[in-house]
């Protein structure tokens, strides 16, 4: 007969997978949108080659299938830091941007939350 500890081990294990698998998703669709980023930054002759105000300043064609929510359904945030510099944030699993659980992109770079928000909080 199993023990109680080893049951929680495993739900605990099942979580983890869980949370990896979502974190995972939300990368691809991070580094679609980095893609797509990049991709306006060196074909934006009218804009002067910088990067766009928002997700939605992305020429269209480029964004095709991208959706702007992570695998744990929120909103993904994007804020141009400079006409060369953005951040592509996912708020983790608890959906809450500006904590250690966050996923975050600058210029197509997955970064730590920590480095980034001591550098440029939120808000």
């Amino acid at each position: 007969m199993r023990s109680k500890a080893w049951a929680l081990g495993m739900l605990l294990a099942l979580l983890v997978v869980g949370c990896s698998t979502k974190r995972s998703d939300t990368e691809v669709v991070m580094i679609g949108w980095a893609n797509a980023l990049k991709l306006h930054l060196v074909t934006d002759f009218e804009g002067y080659n910088q990067f766009p105000e928002s997700l939605e300043g992305v020429d269209p064609g480029l964004r095709i299938g991208l959706g702007t929510t992570d695998a744990w359904g929120n909103e993904l945030v994007y804020r141009k830091v400079r006409d060369d510099l953005y951040d592509l944030i996912s708020g983790g699993p608890d959906g809450v941007p500006g904590n250690d659980d966050d996923v975050i992109f600058t210029n197509g770079k997955i970064k730590q939350p920590g480095e980034i928000y001591a550098k440029r909080p939120l808000g």
